[in-house]
């Protein structure tokens, strides 16, 4: 499995994506890259690739080494909070994070004029609710009302179906032709 991975800025929307692997360079197998779960490039011998990102677009990469493995099945541990336009004398939005019983400011988004924004979290904890505020700052400084969201992050949920199971969770009535699915 490819180990070490940095990635930087290398021109307007253009990131170059480096890795490392563990099996030594270059492994047996080559590497295998995987976009948002999907398989964009195959036997691929150098350990870089550059990616071109669209405003507001948010991408997830895996780089496999081994043969024998497949991607994760895990969602990204970011959360991405969007929110409308509130009003034409709006300046900023201070987002924040309500942490250890207080309202953290993670982010200003300034007010270009846009009617939708966006601001991309830390990396969050798992199996966890994570809270977070959008504040109006108009442009006498004064705070606006609050959007507040919650989140539960689970990066690795749990598979409702699997081989053992398949039989328990499904049953079907040949006289109604109904299929029943147990929780």
């Amino acid at each position: 499995m490819a180990v070490t991975y940095t990635s930087y800025r290398v021109g307007a929307g253009e990131w170059r994506i480096a890795w490392t692997s563990d099996l030594g360079s270059p492994p047996t197998d080559l590497y295998r890259i995987y976009q948002n779960g999907a398989l964009v490039a195959s036997d691929v011998f150098v350990e870089e690739w550059v990616v071109y990102v669209q405003a507001g677009e948010s991408l997830v990469f895996e780089v496999l080494d081994d043969a024998d493995l497949e991607p994760s099945t895990a969602f990204p541990g970011r959360l991405t909070i969007g929110w409308r336009r509130v009003a034409s004398a709006t300046a900023s939005y201070r987002v924040e994070e309500y942490v250890g019983g207080e309202w953290v400011e993670r982010y200003t988004v300034a007010d270009d004029g846009s009617e939708w924004f966006n601001w991309e979290s830390r990396y969050l904890e798992d199996v966890t609710t994570h809270q977070f505020r959008v504040v109006p700052v108009g442009e006498n400084g004064n705070d606006g009302t609050p959007i507040a969201f919650a989140t539960l992050m689970v990066r690795h949920p749990d598979s409702p179906i699997t081989d053992d199971n398949v039989d328990d969770k499904f049953s079907y009535d040949s006289g109604t032709n109904k299929v029943t699915i147990a929780a």
